[in-house]
């Protein structure tokens, strides 16, 4: 019903019927010649116009029913008017022409379409671009205030004047109608009102100061959170007649907050509706951080302050308690150069005071001993932890050498380059008495192996071998002597199988002094072996976990091993209590890891390794000595019914 309305769908109808019985009515004169033939041809030619007409305002199906339409009313012409053979192609022609038409139309209708759809989201682009360059011209434009209000903090630590610049760019920057700022005061029971604008004098005399917790300014003082009020007659409003008085509607109350401490507030209002969003509040946040920190440079101003006024009167002291140290403290700056010093330095060095200033601290140290305090320096400067004291040795002016261990550290004062500051402590005395016991106790270690081998090889050649012969004539004596009473041949082979005993007593303790297996099949054959007879003696369970390639180690290297290994099991059958131990030998690249761990008892070891004689643990003082005369360390973890755990690293 509503195509029957539309007018051109009766023009299309009347240009339809009249180019339709146009190929039909034959002109007067016409007929039989060849302007006949040219008449028809050209009505049917005329229907492709509402054709096209009903395809451009109706559309693409419109077109092609007007197109079977125009084939239908040609085909009678075939039979009536022409001839078949003039006629056919002409009414293929036609249709054919008319459908072409129909998809050209709508593939033109499709592009233009498609090109206005393009064209409507170019220019909803467009928008949606030049909303952003809008925003961000907003936020670049807050940015730079945020700038201003970070500039205006920290250029001056006097804060009197500072708060009430801030505080207006605040209020430009959020298009705030009101802002206030409150800081804790020194009770930090109340806040008191530093800076504002946009209020009277009444609202100012009326909220002067507030206590912590009473109202929104309180709450958010005391909470830390921030809070959004729209209702100023909302249940937490500070004094709610003196905001209706002052027409404030809507307020955002951020806390100042530095290192999790609430030092103040700051409140931004509008005396109109208004939302703020996510922006703002975290645009806020930040500029309560800035506030935060500029009270809190302040205050640090102020206690520096102090601090070097009371160092001005003290510095003589520090002065004469450096001078007279008996460590030896001296200062380098970046490239060596030795530009303070005490006394104690000046004789660590072999010169007078005056001499060793602005030396070169690198011409009292050997090309080795500088690598190590190039590798010190380079840690100082990237901030890198190391083991503090260290060791450097040092050559003085007389060409003798010192062993020192140095604390340093590096110190920067203000603009000034940075220095290092160095305390050193001569302990060459003691190092070398550390050196001579050291190679006594080796010697001593040396001669009781020596000594342990020779009583193992006597009880294997000499005591053993008596106590089997002896056992053997028992045994002679029992068969060749028939007339021994009953009880004394008990006796007799009860004293047999004592003899037995002693003997395997004996050729234990020969291997327990020295192992002919060590020599003989290596380190972990006789460990296996020291294992395996601990297990079976004591019943113990012994695991023995070996990892990495096995190699043989030099012979006093192997032998060391063997004895702490032996000490530790030795220490856990005696006094540990334990069920289980776990050895564990690790072969690693260039070192040897060995861990025995135990079950028991455990025990409290007070204080160093150093101190094991005091406490009467000489066995682990002597497996602490072992590792560190072949060069390693010992580690020693135990606790009161969590069991021991010894681990040893030895280069190997």
């Amino acid at each position: 019903m509503k195509t029957l309305r539309n007018p051109h769908f009766w023009i299309i109808l009347i240009l339809f019927i009249t180019f339709g019985l146009l190929q039909y009515t034959i002109v007067s004169g016409l007929a039989g010649t060849e302007w006949e033939t040219i008449q028809i041809s050209f009505g049917r030619l005329l229907l492709l116009i509402p054709i096209v007409y009903a395809d451009w305002v109706f559309g693409f199906t419109a077109g092609l029913i007007t197109t079977a339409a125009a084939a239908l009313v040609s085909i009678p012409g075939i039979f009536i008017i022409s001839t078949a053979a003039a006629a056919i192609p002409e009414t293929i022609i036609v249709p054919a022409a008319g459908t072409a038409l129909c998809f050209l139309l709508r593939s033109k209708n499709i592009e233009k379409a498609q090109s206005a759809k393009i064209v409507a989201e170019l220019e909803n682009t467009r928008q949606k671009l030049q909303q952003n360059l809008d925003n961000l011209n907003i936020v670049e434009k807050r940015l730079g205030m945020l700038n201003s209000i970070s500039a205006t903090l920290y250029g001056s630590l006097e804060l009197a004047g500072v708060f009430e610049k801030a505080i207006h760019l605040v209020s430009e920057m959020m298009s705030a109608g009101v802002a206030l700022l409150y800081t804790t005061a020194e009770s930090n029971n109340e806040l008191e009102l530093v800076a504002h604008e946009g209020i009277s004098e009444e609202f100012v005399t009326a909220m002067k100061r507030i206590k912590i917790g009473e109202g929104i300014y309180g709450e958010v003082a005391k909470t830390g959170t921030l809070m959004i009020i729209e209702n100023t007659k909302s249940s937490l409003q500070n004094r709610t007649d003196t905001f209706q008085q002052a027409g404030i509607q809507v307020q955002m109350v951020v806390p100042l907050i530095f290192q999790e401490r609430v030092s103040g507030v700051i409140s931004i209002g509008a005396r109109h509706p208004r939302q703020f969003n996510n922006y703002d509040t975290d645009l806020m946040i930040s500029v309560g951080r800035e506030i935060a920190v500029a009270i809190e440079n302040a205050r640090l101003y102020g206690v520096q302050q102090s601090i070097t006024q009371q160092l001005s009167l003290s510095e003589g002291k520090y002065r004469r308690l450096f001078e007279l140290a008996s460590d030896a403290i001296f200062i380098t700056d970046l490239s060596g150069k030795l530009i303070e010093a005490n006394r104690a330095s000046a004789e660590l060095m072999g010169d007078t005071l005056e001499e060793v200033i602005g030396t070169d601290i690198r011409q009292f140290l050997s090309p080795s001993e500088l690598e190590t305090a190039r590798h010190v320096r380079k840690l100082l400067l990237l901030g890198q932890p190391f083991p503090q004291p260290y060791e450097q040795k040092l050559i003085r002016n007389d060409k003798t050498e010192v062993i020192l261990m140095i604390s340093s550290n590096l110190v920067k004062h203000g603009d000034d380059p940075p220095v290092f500051e160095h305390v050193a402590r001569d302990v060459t005395r003691e190092r070398r008495m550390q050196d001579n016991l050291r190679a006594y106790v080796q010697q001593i270690t040396k001669i009781q192996e020596e000594e342990r081998n020779r009583i193992a090889r006597d009880l294997h050649d000499d005591t053993a071998q008596a106590l089997y012969v002896l056992t053997r004539q028992v045994d002679n004596y029992i068969r060749s002597s028939p007339n021994l009473t009953p009880d004394t041949t008990v006796f007799l082979k009860g004293l047999v199988e004592q003899i037995k005993t002693v003997s395997q007593g004996v050729r234990r303790f020969s291997q327990d002094l020295r192992p002919p297996l060590l020599d003989d099949l290596g380190l972990l054959s006789t460990i296996r072996w020291l294992t395996g007879d601990m297990e079976q003696r004591t019943h113990i369970i012994v695991k023995l976990t070996v990892t990495g390639k096995e190699r043989r180690l030099a012979q006093h290297v192997e032998l060391a091993i063997f004895r702490i290994v032996q000490e530790a099991l030795r220490n856990v059958e005696k006094h540990a209590s334990a069920t289980t131990v776990d050895v564990k030998i690790e072969y690693a690249e260039g070192k040897i890891n060995i861990t025995v761990t135990d079950n028991g008892k455990g025990f409290k070891l007070a204080g160093e390794v150093g101190e094991l004689p005091r406490e009467g643990r000489l066995g682990l003082m002597g497996m602490k000595e072992r590792a560190h005369l072949l060069g390693g360390n010992i580690n020693i973890k135990s606790e009161i019914n969590h069991g021991t755990e010894v681990s040893i690293e030895l280069p190997g």
